[in-house]
């Protein structure tokens, strides 16, 4: 039996983290370095998973007294407890969907709601999901979706479409699956739904998976028929001029959109045909700016928007003061290992 080990340390941004681990997970330790030497009440220094524990959960040893204490010394002082969100073994090289999980219903909104009684392995801005089994709010269906809001055990919400989508008050076979290869997918850049395009000087398009797309980048728009409105958007090549953090299913183009017929979203599978998508081209080189102005063929090694194979395996660590991200700014340890039999 040989036991392989890996391990690294990182700062948390207070939001989820994923450590590569490419030679696979059986056993995950987290140390928080600031918790420990600053001692912080309530808060949880030390993480472990085993392989076979339930998703996004782990054991947490945390400070349960009322004053400061040394945590080597005094370890009967500290509480052990399971801990959410806690670990979520991330594989991007893998696109089989989850077990199906039963929802209830839709709500009548732009941004649907969704409502279900699981919502443990989900995390805003990071999970993708795809529903299956709706009737009346049909045009979800099948599509990729990241959560935006989750509300534990009750709902999560989906990005803001141009069209609200039709209640449903959900079946015997409605349901949502985990799709394990985003945020982080296979190939990098990847083309995205349009769920929504502003009608603005400088168009917003909203995508119905983090976008993850960058200031610069250039991408084609398509949008296929009358279904969607905006066909004077269709096959046009524009520049992400914003792309922010706070609004990770949006980004703005230089594309003046305010003459064009406003963008829809079909609510029926009836009046829905190929989906509207953002397609990234390598059409720029970004490493050549020679004095004469001339970019010869080829000019530079670096595309700009060159296909990468971003594959990884790893684990996603829930953040916060009680999970093994942490918060902002603390310092995380962190060892991971695989056990293989010879």
């Amino acid at each position: 039996m040989l036991t392989i080990t890996t391990q690294g340390s990182f700062v948390s941004d207070g939001t989820s983290h994923i450590v590569t681990v490419p030679q696979g997970i059986d056993w995950f330790k987290v140390f928080n370095y600031s918790v420990w030497q600053a001692q912080t009440l309530a808060s949880g220094y030390e993480f472990t998973w085993l392989r076979g524990m339930p998703i996004n959960e782990g054991l947490i040893q945390f400070n349960t007294q009322t004053a400061a204490f040394d945590f080597v010394s005094a370890s009967a002082a500290c509480s052990t407890a399971p801990v959410s969100p806690g670990f979520i073994l991330f594989d991007s090289t893998t696109q089989l969907p989850s077990v199906q999980v039963v929802v209830a219903a839709c709500s009548n909104n732009v941004a649907p709601v969704i409502t279900t009684a699981n919502t443990l392995s989900l995390v805003p801005d990071q999970t993708v999901i795809r529903i299956y089994g709706y009737t009346t709010a049909e045009s979800i269906n099948g599509i990729d979706y990241t959560v935006t809001a989750v509300t534990p055990a009750t709902n999560f919400t989906l990005p803001t479409h141009a069209t609200a989508i039709p209640a449903d008050a959900g079946s015997a076979n409605s349901n949502y699956r985990v799709i394990s290869y985003d945020p982080s997918p296979m190939f990098y850049p990847t083309n995205r739904t349009i769920i929504n395009i502003s009608q603005a000087v400088n168009a917003v398009v909203t995508t119905s998976v983090v976008h993850q797309y960058t200031v610069g980048q250039k991408v084609r728009l398509m949008v296929p028929s009358a279904s969607y409105g905006m066909v004077e958007a269709n096959n046009l090549l524009v520049t992400v001029t914003v792309a922010s953090a706070a609004t990770p299913t949006q980004f703005t183009c230089n594309l003046d959109t305010t003459g064009f017929t406003a963008f829809t979203w079909p609510t029926t599978l009836a009046t829905r045909q190929q989906l509207a998508q953002v397609i990234p081209v390598g059409e720029e080189c970004s490493n050549f700016t020679p004095a004469s102005g001339y970019v010869p063929p080829y000019a530079s090694l670096s595309f700009f928007d060159a296909t990468e194979n971003k594959g990884i395996r790893g684990m996603l660590l829930g953040a916060g003061a009680m999970s093994p991200a942490g918060v902002n700014t603390n310092i995380i340890y962190w060892q991971a290992g695989k056990v293989e039999n010879l």
